[in-house]
């Protein structure tokens, strides 16, 4: 690995910001945002923090949708004039599934695949039939395009449209979980009931809520039923919406227990009432703002500006004709002519002529990219976006020895032996950073 190439550390470089501590920066970026890739409300929020922060993470288990954000990320670097991105991953399965997603969308003229010496070689071959793609492409969208660029206004009107009823999606959802949660809540309630046991509150969390306001008005019946002649009920309970009454001439000290027990019986009702209202006005909601079509249109929206911004970028300029020995040497042109570049992690580096900085790199499973691979990253971009599944960070068995053996120093989050990239940021930046934890609703 060329660790000479971090030397000097550029200072508009992520790398100067991480070793430096400093504040995480913030960019414009054009509005709307294009999502060509389907994408949901927390992949939305990715998009949208890896855009504008200078360093984000995003964070998902499989299936979560981490290779959508980033191709939504790249089609929106993709339609801005001049920048240019490469996408890494530690191995060549990932930068498979964001060439293919890429490729479905028609822009596999606009990537480069460096990295491996095989996969070089095969991308500087076949620079031909890129281009010949690339001149089939502008001539059918130059056949199909309107006199006119597609109304922006239209989408960022679409767009806030959908982000409304996607948040309402969210909510629907979040309140369902609530009703289940309660449901099951209650059912353990009743076991405890049942077997004659007193309610473990450590495992009833709605209840321990409730539990002090319960106590005082099963305390309240005691002092009250010498006048429940005065009395036809005694408002027992208010709190968080739910309201219990108990009529007073029923009860008495001696009831005590049997009446907490009758309350909290009570409460249950009451909260499950409360939440199948909620889930039902909340789906009523969402269908009233017809989600499914937003999303339609805004993707159809989006794909008709992707293409119309590609077409602006790659018309009139005829693009050259590289060799994998002499490409660097005019790196500008290199990028300009193909503004996304695959590579492994551990080989981007070496792909890049010295000195370049590129306007982003998306790092994909950085959960498990060691800090030394990761300077040499970090070293070459003005933005980062990192990508992984949030788990705990396993060295390589001879980097596991090499960590131990190494003098004990206390280095925080520059930790090299305990963090991987992502979970150095997030030691080092905790709420301070742009992250988001990926969520299939």
């Amino acid at each position: 690995m060329a660790f000479e190439r971090l030397v000097p550390v550029h200072r508009g470089s992520v790398l100067a910001s991480y070793v430096n501590g400093a504040p995480i920066l913030r960019r414009e970026h054009p509005h709307p945002r294009l999502f060509p890739f389907p994408f949901n409300l927390s992949q939305r929020q990715a998009v949208e923090h890896a855009l504008t922060a200078q360093v984000s993470v995003v964070e998902g288990g499989a299936g979560m949708g981490k290779a959508q954000v980033i191709v939504n990320v790249v089609a929106n670097l993709l339609a801005r004039p001049g920048a240019h991105v490469a996408v890494v991953a530690a191995e060549d399965a990932g930068l498979d599934d964001v060439r293919e997603r890429l490729d479905d969308a028609g822009v596999a003229f606009a990537i480069a695949g460096l990295g491996t010496v095989a996969r070089r070689e095969a991308f500087f071959a076949g620079q031909a039939a890129g281009n010949a793609a690339l001149g089939a492409f502008l001539a059918a969208a130059g056949r199909h395009a309107s006199s006119e660029v597609p109304e922006a206004a239209r989408l960022g009107t679409v767009d806030e449209m959908l982000a409304v009823a996607q948040g309402a999606e969210r909510r629907r959802s979040e309140l369902h979980g609530e009703l289940t949660a309660c449901e099951r809540e209650r059912e353990r309630f009743h076991e405890f009931v049942a077997a004659g046991i007193e309610p473990d509150l450590g495992e009833l969390p709605l209840l321990a809520v409730a539990a002090p306001a319960l106590a005082e008005a099963a305390a309240v019946v005691e002092v009250k039923a010498k006048t429940a002649a005065l009395f036809s009920a005694i408002p027992l309970f208010n709190r968080d919406s739910v309201s219990v009454t108990m009529d007073a001439s029923k009860a008495s000290a001696k009831e005590r227990g049997p009446q907490l027990i009758r309350l909290q019986v009570e409460f249950y009702q009451r909260r499950l009432q409360e939440l199948g209202q909620q889930v039902s006005e909340a789906a009523h909601a969402v269908e009233q703002m017809r989600a499914p079509e937003l999303v339609d249109e805004h993707q159809a929206l989006s794909a008709e500006a992707f293409e119309s911004a590609l077409r602006r970028r790659f018309a009139g300029a005829p693009r050259s004709e590289y060799a994998s020995t002499t490409y660097w040497k005019d790196f500008e042109g290199f990028v300009r002519d193909y503004p996304v570049v695959l590579s492994r992690s551990v080989s981007l580096s070496e792909s890049l002529s010295r000195g370049v900085m590129l306007d982003s790199v998306v790092i994909d499973g950085a959960s498990q990219l060691d800090l030394v691979t990761a300077a040499t990253l970090l070293a070459c971009t003005k933005h980062v976006v990192v990508v992984g599944d949030g788990e705990p960070f396993a060295p390589a068995a001879d980097e596991a020895a090499a960590y131990a053996a190494a003098p004990q120093v206390n280095v925080g989050a520059y930790d090299f032996s305990r963090f991987s990239l992502l979970s150095s940021l997030v030691e080092l930046y905790g709420a301070a950073l742009p992250r988001v934890v990926l969520r299939a609703d």
